[in-house]
């Protein structure tokens, strides 16, 4: 995570949103473009194909890029700790994905390897910053958890991890410390105990959770996004704010009631930060200070994993980001 609130890769989160609970996924960009109207001269499947193959093709590139950055947080195993074939659940079907290469598989090896006892990885040890010590935790979490069909495998670890970062959790609900960074630690770690939620379907992490939608709901500015914190003064930004979008997202796909509208709210707030040309800015439209590819690819997962929540962006923007698109290649 670099200090000017941009995440290091392009795109760590953009992985396929979560199917519904129940059920088979039907392809989320096919969904999409299929609910469009036509087009006079050209079908809107035909228009967004070009898009759809960024979205698969970025979608593997997550992957990589969560376990590469898994490199950074380490320290000894506890390779032990073997646990019942009742407690093993099957993934769901959105979180099973192709045949990882050996080098992926030997990285989730070296991870779990390094996990100490406690559950923590020690990023410190490894060159990562103590500030985002919780946030890089978080993103290992979620590399066992979005493994698919290696999940239930990995239950043990998961269920390290978890317990650590719940016993990071403060009574207020926040993750870690009260930090200028602390809503990407807490992005993050939510959106985490969420994927392994549905991995696990463990009650236990619920409360948790819970407090951990609340704190994200209070922090949201009266623009409709999220700063590095919510003080007199302080601007949303696009990095921010679409980790607490995932974590509003994946939680309402597994039932999470959002009364205050937050999600909406964020939603549109993003909305706002698109230019004419499809591209996504920092804290503004045309500003980007990590580039506009970074920014773009998180925006783009944002808006198109929330239509499984009934919050679908209208034809005019998917047009403006399929030209984003066009314009990268």
């Amino acid at each position: 995570v670099g200090t000017q609130g941009v995440v290091v890769s392009g795109g760590e989160e953009l992985r396929r949103a979560l199917s519904p609970v129940e059920g088979p996924r039907e392809d989320l960009v096919t969904r999409i473009m299929d609910s469009l109207p036509e087009n006079d001269s050209e079908s809107v499947v035909e228009a967004f194909f070009p898009f759809r193959f960024f979205l698969r093709a970025a979608a593997g590139f997550v992957i990589i890029s969560l376990l590469l950055l898994g490199f950074m947080l380490l320290r000894q195993s506890d390779p032990g700790n073997n646990i019942a074939q009742k407690d093993i659940i099957e993934p769901l079907p959105s979180q099973v994905v192709p045949a990882k290469p050996a080098a992926l598989r030997e990285t989730l090896k070296w991870l779990a390897q390094a996990q100490e006892q406690s559950g923590r990885w020690d990023s410190t040890s490894w060159g990562g910053k103590q500030e985002y010590a919780l946030a890089l935790n978080g993103l290992a979490l979620m590399t066992f958890a979005r493994s698919g069909s290696d999940a239930g495998g990995n239950i043990p670890v998961i269920h390290r991890s978890a317990k650590y970062l719940l016993s990071c959790q403060k009574e207020t609900g926040l993750f870690g410390d009260e930090i200028d960074g602390m809503m990407y630690n807490h992005g993050i770690v939510s959106v985490a105990l969420l994927e392994a939620y549905t991995i696990m379907r463990d009650d236990a992490l619920k409360p948790s959770i819970g407090k951990a939608l609340e704190f994200i709901r209070r922090q949201q500015l009266n623009s409709g996004g999220w700063g590095y914190v919510n003080r007199p003064g302080e601007s949303a930004n696009t990095p921010v704010a679409v980790w607490q979008l995932q974590a509003l997202i994946l939680a309402s796909k597994l039932g999470w009631d959002d009364e205050t509208y937050s999600l909406k709210k964020g939603l549109h707030w993003l909305g706002s930060m698109i230019d004419e040309g499809g591209q996504f800015g920092y804290d503004s439209p045309n500003s980007s200070p990590g580039g506009m590819p970074t920014l773009m690819a998180m925006g783009a997962f944002c808006m198109f994993s929330a239509s499984d929540v009934g919050e679908m962006a209208d034809r005019g923007m998917l047009l403006r980001l399929k030209q984003a698109f066009d314009s990268l290649k």
